[in-house]
């Protein structure tokens, strides 16, 4: 649990399990994943890359959190998962829906704006203490520029004015268009070091920061980027990004 009576939230792409890394492979850090997101001790994840077996093992090895968000590919078990995990002392969850980033977003494996893959976005709602707030997390194209844009357009156009964050792997530099997107439409940033890079491809480049968590109605006492390795090895060719919400309690609070 965050410090101050806050919430403690993580983006993390894990790299998903079908991916031929050698020595980086599946099979060889997933026992080092679990114990990351075990010391990361996040009351909500928003994870990207996750499918079905590594869904499994997560939740198996971290029984106190409930998992939202099927595969992309056919809207159940198959194709890479954007699933929001959280424990459900301290939030609860009121409402939750996922949709592809897509012209046709209610229909599954729908694809547009030349996106190289079917792309989706999960969302849930909850309240912390009689506190609502919503949380949106996905994973953006990483060939089209034009469908990163426009699936921002998208998750901003269905989003309602309550306290929101919207987390997950963007594919996108501070100064590109969809990060400038959720910056126009009043989301915060939560880091706040823009040097900070976010993929590393397993150690072998700093690519830049193109993970986020944006909050926006909530304010960012904290954030953070773990660049530790445990047993020897990164978890994934991504660092988790962290940040600590100061979520206001009771239904008389208004929006920070």
């Amino acid at each position: 649990m965050a410090p101050q009576g806050g919430l403690k939230l993580c983006s993390f792409n894990i790299r998903n399990s079908d991916a031929d890394d050698g020595p980086n492979s599946w099979a060889h850090r997933a026992e080092t994943l679990v114990k990351l997101l075990r010391k990361l001790d996040a009351d909500i994840f928003g994870l990207q890359e996750v499918l079905q077996d590594q869904l499994d093992l997560i939740l198996d090895a971290l029984p106190s959190y409930v998992s939202v968000g099927i595969g992309r590919i056919d809207g159940a078990c198959e194709g890479e998962f954007a699933p929001i995990l959280f424990r459900t002392d301290p939030v609860t969850l009121t409402d939750y829906e996922w949709f592809w980033l897509s012209e046709t977003p209610e229909i599954p494996a729908s694809k547009s704006w030349d996106t190289a893959c079917e792309r989706i976005c999960t969302r849930c709602d909850f309240t912390f203490k009689g506190r609502p707030f919503r949380v949106y997390n996905t994973h953006l194209d990483h060939i089209s520029q034009l469908a990163r844009h426009k699936s921002v357009e998208l998750i901003l156009s269905r989003n309602d004015d309550r306290p929101t964050v919207v987390m997950g792997d963007f594919n996108a530099l501070p100064a590109d268009p969809p990060i400038q997107a959720m910056l126009k439409a009043g989301f915060e940033d939560s880091l706040r070091n823009r040097s900070q890079s976010t993929f590393h491809a397993w150690g072998t480049e700093e690519y830049g920061q193109i993970d986020y968590i944006f909050a926006r109605g909530i304010a960012l006492e904290h954030s953070w980027v773990v660049t530790d390795e445990l047993d020897g090895r990164n978890a994934s060719d991504h660092y988790p990004v962290l940040a600590t919400l100061a979520v206001k309690t009771g239904s008389d609070c208004e929006p920070q």
